[in-house]
């Protein structure tokens, strides 16, 4: 499960300060369950998404919140845990895949290439759960 609990996201201006971009959000995923998030551009979602990834663009920072997966609060986590999450447990579908997709490279293989980078199988079983995803 993944449990986000007053996240708040600012970019603090040259003194340090600023008010806040995101604030108070508070929301729980289920184990294998998906999440829709809806709103005007500009809203913060995509920084609501990036943070919980760790990965908000500088200077973003977190304001205050937490995120955490089953029991482990990701932003008190080391880098290492981090990034075995990422992908591994957590993962991001942006909206324009062209920004996040390789057109060099099929859909599939970069399904199965992340597939083993996360997890111990080989090449074919890679791809044989890559297909079973789609």
């Amino acid at each position: 499960m993944i449990r986000i609990d007053d996240l708040a996201i600012g970019f603090p201006d040259e003194n340090g300060t600023g008010p806040p971009v995101v604030r108070g959000v508070s929301m729980e995923i289920e184990r294998g369950g998906r999440i829709g998030l809806v709103g005007e551009s500009g809203s913060g979602k995509s920084l609501l998404a990036l943070a919980c990834l760790g990965l908000l663009p500088r200077p973003g920072r977190l304001l205050g919140g937490s995120v955490a997966i089953d029991s482990t609060n990701l932003f008190a986590a080391p880098p290492g845990e981090l990034q075995k999450a990422r992908g591994g447990r957590i993962g991001l579908v942006v909206q324009e895949a062209a920004a996040s997709l390789n057109p060099v490279y099929t859909v599939g293989f970069q399904l199965a290439e992340t597939i083993r980078a996360h997890c111990d199988v080989s090449r074919d079983d890679a791809t044989r759960r890559a297909l079973s995803l789609f």
